[in-house]
């Protein structure tokens, strides 16, 4: 692999990990039912 292509996967990676970040900050528990008391 060239650096290019390291650069190009690492600033994919590193939006991903932004994007997951962020809708975790929206809604931190997605997959869990918080009950209502």
């Amino acid at each position: 692999m060239k650096i290019e292509d390291c650069r190009l996967a690492f600033r994919e990676t590193g939006r991903l990990f932004f994007l997951l970040s962020m809708s975790w900050l929206i809604d931190p528990f997605p997959f869990v039912i918080i009950p209502d008391f």
